[in-house]
């Protein structure tokens, strides 16, 4: 699973990439792609280009405005340790939450946090 992190400060300038991250990361691997992304330590930051991430996850990735890189690395890595089982329940929760909350699409700590504790509970 693999995300890009630009900074906000040099987004859209000519020659600008970003730096791309293979999760679930390090915190040292984290700082040197903050680093080669050229963020500044005050500044903010997207996230893009998510690749190798379940497919169903794809547009709450891309849609959820609000997520940091803390709480997308520790999706990573629960996704990661799930079977296919799991991830098929995951699934299910992630698309019963999007219906109830009326299409909204989200990825942060409420997916982090309480999807994996709906999870749990459905095991």
């Amino acid at each position: 699973m693999q995300v890009t992190i630009t900074a906000n400060l040099y987004r859209g300038k000519r020659g600008y990439e970003g730096a791309d991250l293979s999760l679930p990361a390090s915190r040292f691997a984290i700082a040197d792609a903050f680093q080669r992304a050229q963020v500044p330590e005050e500044d903010r930051y997207g996230l893009c280009r998510f690749e190798g991430w379940p497919a169903f996850l794809s547009p709450f990735l891309r849609l959820s405005e609000e997520k940091t890189l803390e709480e997308l690395n520790l999706l990573a890595y629960r996704v990661s340790r799930m079977d296919e089982t799991q991830l098929g329940i995951y699934e299910g929760i992630l698309k019963l939450r999007q219906d109830r909350e009326q299409g909204h699409f989200f990825v942060g700590k409420k997916a982090v946090q309480g999807r994996v504790n709906d999870w749990r509970q459905s095991v």
